[in-house]
C-alpha cells in the first residue's frame, strides 16, 4: 500500500480468542530506535525502528500481551533477515 515514503504494508491478524492485530511497517529514514508504547481508549500500540524500517504494532491496550506480540514480531524478522530475507 502507498505509504508516506514509499510502499508500506499493513497486516491484520485475529487470534482464535478474538484478539486482533494490525502491523504497519514502511521505510523511515531513521536508524533503530526502542519500543514505546502508547495508548487511546481501548487500544495500544507499540511502535519502533530497526535498520531504515518503522513498525507500528496495535491491539488491544493490555500493554504486557502487546509487548509480547510486539516482541514477536521483532524476533521473527530478525531471524528472516539471518536467514537471507
Amino acid at each position: 500500500m502507498p505509504g508516506s515514503t514509499g510502499p508500506a504494508s499493513f497486516l491484520m491478524y485475529e487470534s482464535a480468542t478474538g484478539e486482533r492485530y494490525t502491523l504497519y511497517a514502511s521505510r523511515a529514514k531513521t536508524g533503530t530506535a526502542q519500543m514505546r508504547y502508547t495508548a487511546a481508549e481501548h487500544s495500544g500500540a507499540m511502535y519502533w525502528s530497526d535498520d531504515g524500517v518503522a513498525y507500528v504494532l496495535s491491539g488491544p491496550s493490555d500493554k504486557d500481551r502487546l509487548n509480547q506480540v510486539a516482541r514477536l514480531v521483532y524476533d521473527q524478522n530478525e531471524k528472516a533477515e539471518k536467514n537471507g530475507g
